[in-house]
């Protein structure tokens, strides 16, 4: 695992991430934080304060650098495979455990055939990323606290949880329900309870309490952990897409998932003609696993839009429906007394639950990306324990999770050879696509001959890392300037004397229209009156076009 991990990041290096996406927005965070700012009291902030929190003291430490955040995903990459490959392991005995790992691996250490934004490395938010590390650790102390010896690990998994609300909130909640639920499973229900529950509630009464007593509790919720301004003006565009909560949406569902239970089926069936064979049809065998290999790597090759992304659907879309199935079988073996059932419905429960956010869309290089691990366990326990009773079978199962595993790397170095572009600033150097690295380039060197470190620049709607990289400060208190952000403090007026009062210079924007959030593009679609104070004060110097929309215009300010 560590030699494939490592050949998997020196192919994808440096092409983590979009700068022009999400990405920015908590190493903006980190670097308010690092200055002596913190979260909902000087600065807007969607997630907890963990994040910005950890990043923030690196920043402070070795200083505010693209590389150091990076090296924070490395660790974290590493804690993630390695958790998965542990909590495999209370599933399957080894050497199947490392299939699930070099899956999350290969989907999570590049793009997985998805948007670069959802990765281990340099995601679009660190606090998932910590929410996925330290719920890795309350699933596999959970698995432990429902046996007759797990007494202390029930004070574990509530400390997990504890760390997973302080970076994530929403990450928590399919972790509350099943820890609430295994309270049922375990002997010793009054002490295991106290254990999952005091930790959890230390951290909302100390740490969101604290926050609440600072900024009070409506500006807390409403304004900063559920935006419910951006969420009516756009965000439950993005929600939607993950979880329409249509029949449609879950007729779909049920049929990948009938689709998946037919692949489980026929590769089971093969394995077990195979075995019955002899020399010869093992002979069949290899050149089947190799002309499926050359269909994987051709596929691959031509894309994940066209037969990569069919194979993309069926190998992952259906996992949210077998976790149903499985927990509906494990219900029924506790329900018989099976001791081994108490810890595999904690998983099939975790997966069935978190799968409800992103269910219409489980793919690598989506949101799903974060329940991946959890779900990849679940797919080595149905490949090669439940059908592992047939001879062959196991085999069969381990050849296609293999197939999978490398149709995920395939595509995540594809994509990284495509960004053949490098953009340096002072702070950090990535790569991008050819187009979109001329245009980012230009911002950075605009940004950096136009001002000196420190000064307040405004970037937008989503350019927050352009603020990092150049060591500038965000003239808003909002990083991104998506839909529904302008709406607390008067607005885009506050944010227009902002503006003046602190004498920007220069403004960096990205006119691509946000289709994910249903709207079109900034200053003409949505914040009309802070686009048009932009036109009166500043001074259009240039504009670029990127790849995919990107559209990157530089303003500075007219001369009085």
């Amino acid at each position: 695992m560590v030699v494939f991990a490592g050949a998997l990041m020196a192919a994808t290096w440096g092409t983590w991430g979009r700068m022009q996406a999400d990405v920015g927005y908590d190493l903006e965070a980190a670097a308010r934080t690092a200055h002596g700012a913190l979260p909902y009291v000087d600065y807007d902030y969607a997630y907890g304060p963990l994040a910005p929190t950890l990043l923030g003291g690196l920043f402070r430490i070795f200083g505010a650098d693209l590389r150091v955040a990076m090296a924070l995903g490395a660790v974290l990459c590493a804690a993630i495979v390695a958790g998965t490959y542990l909590l495999a392991r209370t599933v399957v005995p080894p050497p199947a455990p490392a299939l699930a790992a070099a899956l999350v691996a290969a989907a999570g250490i590049g793009s997985g055939g998805g948007s670069a934004i959802f990765n281990w490395i340099l995601p679009h938010s660190y606090a998932a990323v910590l929410a996925t590390t330290a719920g890795l650790v309350a699933l596999l102390a959970l698995t432990r606290s429902v046996s007759e010896r797990g007494r202390g690990a029930a004070w574990v998994a509530g400390a997990a949880i504890a760390v997973v609300i302080l970076a994530r909130p929403e990450s928590a909640l399919p972790l509350i329900v099943v820890a609430a639920g295994s309270v049922f499973l375990a002997p010793r229900r009054g002490a295991r309870a106290l254990g999952l529950m005091a930790p959890p509630l230390a951290a909302v009464l100390l740490v969101y309490g604290g926050f609440a007593a600072a900024v009070g509790a409506h500006d807390l919720v409403v304004r900063n952990l559920y935006p419910i301004d951006m969420l009516a003006a756009g965000g439950r565009h993005v929600v939607a897409s993950g979880a329409p909560l249509t029949p449609w949406s879950f007729a779909e569902l049920a049929l990948y998932g009938a689709v998946y239970a037919a692949i489980t089926i026929a590769v089971a069936g093969a394995g077990v003609l195979v075995a019955r064979g002899g020399r010869r049809r093992d002979a069949v065998g290899v050149a089947v696993v190799a002309a499926a290999t050359l269909v994987v790597l051709a596929a691959a090759a031509r894309g994940p839009n066209t037969t990569a992304h069919d194979l993309l659907d069926l190998a992952f879309r259906g996992l949210p429906a077998v976790a149903i199935a499985l927990l509906a079988v494990d219900l029924r073996r506790v329900l018989r007394g099976d001791a081994r059932a108490r810890s595999d419905i904690v998983l099939s429960a975790f997966v069935a639950v978190a799968a409800l956010r992103t269910y219409a869309l489980f793919l690598p290089g989506s949101q799903s990306l974060y329940v991946l691990p959890a779900a990849a366990v679940l797919a080595v326990r149905l490949h090669v324990r439940e059908v592992a009773r047939w001879p062959g079978a196991r085999t069969a199962g381990v050849v296609w999770l293999a197939l999978v595993v490398l149709l995920v790397a395939s595509l995540s170095v594809k994509d990284a050879h495509r960004e053949t572009g490098t953009v340096r600033a002072a702070h950090g150097t990535f790569r991008a696509a050819p187009a979109d690295a001329v245009a980012l380039q230009a911002a950075v060197d605009a940004i950096e001959r136009s001002t000196r470190p420190g000064d307040p620049i405004l970037v937008g709607p989503q350019l927050d890392a352009l603020t990092v990289l150049t060591g500038r400060t965000p003239a808003l208190r909002q990083a991104d300037l998506l839909p529904g952000t302008l709406t607390a403090d008067g607005g885009e007026a506050a944010a227009i004397a902002r503006i003046d009062r602190l004498g920007v210079r220069i403004a960096v924007i990205d006119r691509q229209p946000l289709s994910d959030y249903g709207t079109g593009s900034f200053g003409t679609s949505y914040d009309r009156r802070l686009g048009a104070a932009i036109a009166r004060r500043f001074q259009l110097m240039r504009r670029i076009t990127g790849a995919n929309g990107l559209e990157i215009e530089i303003w500075q300010r007219r001369a009085t």
